[in-house]
């Protein structure tokens, strides 16, 4: 039976077998049918797999699509509420992916030294990425890759971190003298003063909301997924402004002023800068 995967499945899998090189031991938390640790056994991305889920009905179903594989002695099932039932050294590459970003990082972040005994971490949170970027950065396991993905209309991403590693980040005070040296018509092309991006550019809590919410390797690619998701976020932010105004929610349009702003400056950079 070979497995064949949608858009983010494969990007998950093709970003797994980078790290795991195919001989390392990936760790799938969350395997649900255990579609990616077959996919990478069969196309030789990795040499062992444990495929883990917190639910009997998937590691049943996960089972038996191993045992059509022919893939059952080269991966272990086993049910576990997150990584509760690993120890350390069991596999090099984890996976986590299939779930929101508060779930996940609630798995990282309880035992963060187990967490920390990968090698490389792949991840893709469903929702609140910002909350799986911010712990990753706390406690020092560095982005080194991350790439975006439209599927049935909804926006994924899948970023790649290791431990110790230093982050790979967008090169902020360059995009400022960027700005300084561009000429007057792109700037007025831009939909925001050269100016008043410069200044954001600049305010440190700025960068890393901006890092933390879009992550800083799809930010300093200039990620063309990732512009098509800003555009039609700021799109959808400035028609709620445009609403919030017309019955005079003050308050509401404030803050919906403020993200379209921080918006309007990151599409600016995502388009016009390098």
């Amino acid at each position: 039976m070979a497995i064949r995967l949608g858009k983010r499945l494969q990007l998950i899998a093709d970003m797994t077998a980078e790290q795991a090189g195919g001989t390392l031991t990936v760790c799938d938390v969350g395997t649900d049918h255990a579609h990616i640790p077959i996919y990478l056994l069969q196309t030789n991305g990795c040499g062992k797999a444990i495929a883990m889920d917190v639910a009997d009905g998937p590691l049943a179903i996960a089972k038996t699509n191993l045992e059509l594989a022919g893939l059952e002695d080269h991966c272990e099932l086993r049910k576990s509420d997150g990584l509760k039932t690993f120890t350390k050294g069991e596999a090099q590459v984890l996976v986590i992916a299939g779930m929101g970003g508060i779930l996940m990082r609630q798995i990282l972040e309880e035992d963060p030294e187990k967490t920390k005994s990968f090698q490389s971490l792949v991840l893709s949170p469903h929702s609140e990425p910002q909350l799986v970027r911010s712990f990753l950065r706390k406690n020092k396991i560095g982005i080194r890759k991350e790439r975006a993905v439209f599927e049935d209309g909804k926006y994924y991403t899948v970023l790649s971190a290791s431990p110790g590693q230093e982050m790979i980040r967008p090169d902020w005070d360059g995009y400022q003298k960027q700005i300084r040296e561009m000429p007057q018509d792109t700037q007025k092309s831009a939909g925001i003063t050269a100016q008043t991006a410069e200044i954001l550019f600049a305010d440190p809590l700025f960068r890393q909301e901006m890092e933390d919410l879009y992550g800083p390797c799809l930010i300093r690619n200039r990620d063309p997924v990732l512009r098509e998701y800003v555009s039609l976020k700021l799109k959808s932010t400035l028609q709620l402004l445009s609403q919030m105004q017309e019955i005079n929610q003050e308050e509401r349009s404030l803050a919906l002023k403020g993200k379209a702003g921080a918006l309007q400056a990151l599409l600016f950079l995502l388009t016009f800068l390098s």
